[in-house]
């Protein structure tokens, strides 16, 4: 049974700033190295990264700690850094920071509808299910994890049903996956939700959003 586990990255830089990619503060390299603990005692095959800073360098920490395989996947990057997100200055970031979506095509004039998000999430998503890791680690964002467990609790791309989690940073989900391909009367694969945003490995001073 494939085990995978969904990670939020530590604490970034937006204090007085906007930006589609910000470094870890000073707390959330803190927070990575508490991360490690959790994994500690877990079997690990690989660990898998959004391209953004905050994710990489929170996911290197395990990565260096366990000594296991890193890939960086840029479909696991944040909401709205996709195509030509790094050529949005400050403004922009601001603008697409600041925007809420709930229906499915509803967009900016720059970034991503909730359709595409929720495709992009699928597609990741079926390629992480057919990879031979048996245990997985996904270092990503609050938005598109959120949006990765809705699509597990059954919201499809064209559903008005936006769902959102405040996953606190290195906070950990857990979802167990049954491949039930063959069964009759069976769906392709069955999710079992062990817990979602798990943040007991982080002392309680360093606990941020």
């Amino acid at each position: 049974m494939k085990r995978v586990y969904l990670v939020r990255h530590g604490h970034a830089i937006h204090e007085n700033t906007y930006s589609m990619d910000p470094d870890l503060t000073s707390i959330g390299e803190k927070q990575a190295r508490h991360l490690t603990s959790f994994f500690k005692d877990r079997k690990i095959d690989l660990i898998i990264s959004s391209e953004l800073k905050r994710a990489i360098f929170t996911a290197r920490h395990i990565h260096e700690d366990l000594s296991k395989k890193m890939l960086i996947d840029k479909d696991l990057n944040e909401v709205h850094t996709v195509g030509d997100w790094s050529r949005f200055d400050e403004s922009q970031a601001k603008f697409l920071t600041n925007l809420s979506l709930y229906y499915p095509d509803e967009r900016g004039e720059i970034g991503e509808s909730l359709r595409m998000i929720r495709q992009r999430v699928k597609r990741v998503w079926h390629k992480i299910l057919e990879m031979d890791a048996e245990n997985v680690v996904i270092v990503s964002h609050n938005g598109f994890l959120s949006i990765l467990i809705s699509y597990l609790f059954g919201v499809e791309e064209a559903d008005s049903v936006p769902i959102s989690i405040r996953h606190p940073n290195v906070s950990v989900s857990e979802i167990k996956i049954e491949d039930t391909r063959g069964k009759p009367n069976f769906p392709d694969y069955v999710y079992k939700v062990q817990y979602i945003s798990n943040f007991s490995h982080i002392p309680e001073g360093l606990i941020t959003y």
